[in-house]
């Protein structure tokens, strides 16, 4: 389980689609909201971010375990054109 709105989730997703790989394909990955605010007061990200930052994470995650190009303009990201490697070996990715 990782606190998703304190990670980038493009360098989770290729994270994730790498464990995923080299395990065979036995990797799940599991994100949380994350409650702590001395966590977020860490990595210099506002508490109250934290929703908006989840969801915005589930969508370039999603779009990210599609396997296609994509683009992503939110509030918290702001992506080009980006090709996540390595590439999902099934749509959908790591589950």
């Amino acid at each position: 389980i990782v606190i998703l709105p304190l990670q980038h989730p493009i360098r989770l997703a290729e994270d994730a689609l790498t464990v995923h790989a080299i395990s065979g394909g036995r990797f799940k990955l599991g994100v949380g909201l994350g409650y702590r605010t001395a966590e977020f007061a860490g990595f210099g990200i506002p508490y109250r971010e934290r929703r908006g930052r989840l969801e915005e994470g589930l969508a370039i995650l999603r779009a990210a375990f599609e396997g296609r190009t994509f683009t992503h303009r939110g509030r918290h990201f702001d992506l080009g054109e980006i090709t996540i490697t390595p590439r999902p070996d099934a749509i959908g990715g790591p589950e």
